[in-house]
């Protein structure tokens, strides 16, 4: 260790080496042991089942003793830092963080600015040596990062992949929650009235999420924001804007689950044909994209047909006719044809 070497990530370390790297592009750089996999595209489903929510639990870091030898010697695991300045004793840190993910142990992460030159050290906790790989990864931002570029997510039950590594700060944006402003943007049009859910627990972290109305940055009006997960009370018709932004300026994979509640349409009439089968005809307005399922028993429902409303009545052929005892079927709204969003 040089003298007027920093601590890196706070440990004493001891055994540093050093290398010098410039940025060819802007955007989340991450220091590991492992290679990062490259993030896929942002990506969105629409669908009308119910998924399942699993909980990631991170360790914490590695331990260096227990309860039994008080004076063991050092564990080794390597320390990653990364600066700017020329000097060593006047070096700037580049803001990197220790990642905290369990495929990841040893990975830290920084915002390289394209042109920039950075310094990253190499060291041992409490100046441990070993022989480890050293991947230097390049993450540019993803293409919802703007505002204007947001993503159209379209349905009642809907999952959108992305992330936000890399991703920037724009003039006006809002910042909420324990970030830093590294948002990435959704956007979600109501098809009816009522509770919706959004959850990001198959995330890297609890990032916060924001709901706003408005159709420009500096018009934003906040209807809900919470970490990991958020709720609000949805108006049919309206277009809501969905930023996630960093978790306390960590960034990664974003897993987001988006649930509306079921509405049913009104039955206006059946009128049964020969060979058993039946027209249904059901209340709906203009430009409501309607899904007709079926059950057996009036609890699990199979999809059957989508079809647009043209005009306040919808109908549907099916075959068997509707019995007291089954089968039985149900219109629900699943979405909204553009021109009739508020």
């Amino acid at each position: 260790k040089q003298s007027g070497e920093p601590d890196h990530l706070g440990n004493p370390g001891g055994s540093s080496v050093w290398y010098s790297w410039t940025a060819p592009a802007s955007g989340r750089v991450t220091l590991s042991t492992n290679e990062v996999p490259s993030y896929a595209p942002p990506s969105s489903s629409g669908g009308y089942g119910v998924g399942t929510i699993y909980w990631q639990i991170i360790p914490g870091p590695p331990t260096c003793g227990n309860l039994i030898d008080q004076n063991p010697p050092p564990v080794f695991y390597p320390l990653f830092a990364a600066y700017t300045g020329t000097a060593v004793a006047s070096l700037t840190s580049a803001n990197y963080l220790p990642a905290a993910l369990a495929a990841f142990p040893n990975m830290v992460e920084f915002d390289a600015v394209k042109g920039q030159t950075y310094q990253i050290a190499f060291d041992g906790n409490l100046g441990t040596t070993g022989d480890i790989p050293f991947y230097l990864e390049l993450t540019p931002p993803a293409s919802n990062d703007s505002f204007a570029k947001r993503i159209p997510l379209h349905g009642i039950y809907v999952v959108a992949t992305g992330y936000n590594a890399g991703a920037t700060h724009q003039t006006g944006e809002p910042v909420f929650g324990s970030s830093s402003g590294k948002t990435v943007w959704w956007s979600w049009t109501a098809p009816a009235s009522g509770t919706v859910s959004i959850d990001l627990s198959g995330s890297d972290y609890a990032f916060p999420v924001a709901v706003f109305a408005g159709a420009t940055l500096g018009k934003l009006q906040m209807v809900s924001e919470n970490s990991g997960g958020v709720s609000f009370e949805a108006i049919a018709g309206q277009i809501y804007q969905i930023a996630v932004s960093d978790f306390g300026g960590l960034t990664g994979v974003i897993d987001l689950k988006l649930e509306a509640p079921i509405v049913e349409l009104p039955l206006l009439r059946v009128t049964k044909n020969s060979f058993n089968s039946a027209q249904l005809f059901y209340a709906a307005s203009a430009g409501q994209v309607i899904l007709l399922q079926r059950s057996k028993d009036g609890t699990n429902w199979q999809n059957l047909q989508e079809s647009t409303a043209s005009s306040n009545t919808i109908q549907f052929s099916v075959r068997p006719s509707p019995a007291g005892n089954g089968p039985y079927y149900r219109a629900i709204v699943v979405d909204l044809l553009p021109g009739n969003h508020r």
